[in-house]
């Protein structure tokens, strides 16, 4: 049997293998024997560059203007308009990052305890940088939920968890949705942590807490999308001295139909007073070429006249016989004349008639 191998020493699968150790996925210029293992790093990032695209100073800036814009989230909204907004209660909260390879937090107040190794552990930034950790320790985010090997970054404005690292050291599960989170023990299925969906980012916690203002409680009421006076007094609990809110859309809402009466008051009186016309077909079996037929029906005596017809431009010629004969044989004339307003009743003849 003869094999092959590829270009730049690559095994018979294309893998690489290198020269020295002859070792298969690696190639002489990244042997571990011969050049030694590498430091380990944190990669924060996944886009890895060797450019650095803004200096050390403006990152820092950067830094200090997302952790701004986080503590004035809960700034009061204007009054006059009705508004939800989100506060985030915590200044350095916990973010959920699946590119971290282990946790990172600037507050020292949550390590218990905190060590401080002889070698340094560094961590890639997001713009190529690198910075050196300060140390390690145990963060206890609640009587279930412990953290173990969190690096210690004091200029770091935010507090990241390590998917990877979460999942792996607490045998966890996290299910993720558009707007939360949750976490939950394998087996038990015992939920241990919670958190919501932020402008892209998952924050580990409760809710964020919703303050809702308006200029009246009408104007809240009409942008909440009508709620009960119930449900609007638990979303702002600031209205919970008010006793009614008047609302003529949920009145009108609630009406099913309006009443009918027993009886018609305005009944005509006299035969031939209003007279109820319509015109039905084509029908699909025709009876001597007749295909369509009209009525004329008295409302007082609930009499009705039937005229077949073999096409619906013959109403006219029938609606004139039908009122010679009224006049002729009961020397009446139709007062009222009502229709389905189909085109037929419209045509100039008839209306000139």
């Amino acid at each position: 049997m003869i094999s092959f191998r590829g270009k730049g020493n690559r095994g018979a699968r294309g893998r690489p293998q290198c020269t020295y150790c002859k070792r298969m996925g690696r190639t002489q210029e990244n042997c571990y024997s011969l050049h030694g293992f590498p430091g380990k790093t944190t990669n924060i990032s996944k886009a890895e560059s060797s450019e650095t695209k803004f200096s050390e100073e403006e990152y820092q800036e950067y830094l200090k203007l997302k952790s701004s814009n986080l503590a004035q989230s809960s700034t009061t909204p204007s009054l006059s308009t009705a508004c939800i907004s989100q506060s985030t209660e915590s200044h350095n909260p916990w973010i959920i990052d699946s590119g971290a390879s282990d946790h990172i937090s600037g507050n020292i107040s949550l390590f218990s305890p905190l060590s401080f190794p002889k070698t340094s552990h560094f961590i890639t930034l997001a713009n190529g940088s690198k910075v050196a950790s300060q140390g390690i320790g145990q963060v206890s985010l609640s009587p279930s939920l412990d953290l173990k090997f969190v690096l210690f970054v004091p200029e770091c404005p935010f507090s990241l968890i390590s998917l990877s690292q979460l999942t792996k050291s607490l045998n966890c599960s996290v299910t993720f949705d558009a707007n939360s989170f949750v976490i939950q023990e394998r087996g038990t299925g015992q939920m241990i942590g919670e958190g919501h969906e932020s402008r892209g980012l998952y924050y580990l916690g409760s809710s964020p807490s919703i303050s809702c203002v308006a200029s009246s409680p009408k104007l809240l009421h009409d942008r909440l999308g009508h709620p009960h006076l119930t449900k609007l007094k638990k979303m702002v609990p600031e209205l919970n001295s008010l006793q009614t809110l008047e609302c003529e859309s949920c009145q009108l809402g609630k009406y099913v139909r309006s009443s009918f009466p027993k009886h018609s008051e305005s009944r005509c009186d006299s035969v031939f007073s209003i007279i109820h016309s319509d015109i039905w077909g084509p029908s699909c079996v025709s009876s001597s070429g007749f295909r369509y037929f009209v009525t004329f029906i008295d409302e007082f005596s609930r009499c009705t006249w039937i005229y077949l017809m073999k096409d619906r431009s013959e109403l006219l010629q029938i609606f004139k016989s039908f009122l010679n004969e009224i006049r002729n044989q009961f020397g009446k004339i139709i007062k009222i004349f009502r229709s389905d307003n189909a085109k037929e009743y419209f045509s100039s003849e008839l209306s000139k008639l």
